[in-house]
């Protein structure tokens, strides 16, 4: 299983998430209930007050820098269709590591499905990126995980 088709082995000289092309966030907005904004007070796990019909954004005009310029890495290319976090219940950011360190591969978890990435081709992909990459991290709220090559991969 590859993570994209022209994503490389990892390199100790190449960053952890390569440019790709980029994908539309269309009618996806799970970052809007996953990841905390710090700008409006919201915190992660709870839908946006802005998100309407769960759908699209009333304020997307004028929306927070924190939102501006969130990419999943699925919107930079990383990972086939079905790994889009609407359809997966799973978003893929890049994490950094303590003190500075190289960065690597998280996964954020819908916290009403938190289960979904046990589903068979979401489970071989994160495991494919843990392989590949050596780790891989995994947060539900504020419970996370770190999984390294090999280790079976579990709900935090």
């Amino acid at each position: 299983m590859s993570l994209t088709a022209e994503m490389p082995a990892r390199d100790a000289d190449a960053p952890a998430t390569p440019a790709l092309a980029t994908r539309e966030c269309g009618s996806c907005t799970l970052c809007c209930k996953t990841m905390s904004v710090w700008e409006i007070d919201k915190p992660n796990g709870v839908w946006c007050r802005h998100v309407k019909s769960n759908r699209m954004c009333a304020i997307y005009e004028t929306r927070p820098q924190s939102c501006r310029s969130f990419d999943c890495l699925w919107l930079r290319g990383v990972g086939p269709e079905g790994m889009r976090p609407d359809k997966s219940r799973v978003i893929m950011v890049e994490a950094e590591e303590k003190e500075g360190g190289p960065k690597g591969f998280a996964v954020v978890l819908d916290p009403t499905r938190p289960l979904a990435w046990q589903e068979p081709t979401v489970r071989a992909f994160l495991e494919t990126v843990r392989d590949r990459y050596g780790v891989i991290g995994m947060a539900l709220g504020t419970r996370k995980r770190v999984f390294h090559a090999g280790q079976p991969l579990q709900t935090p």
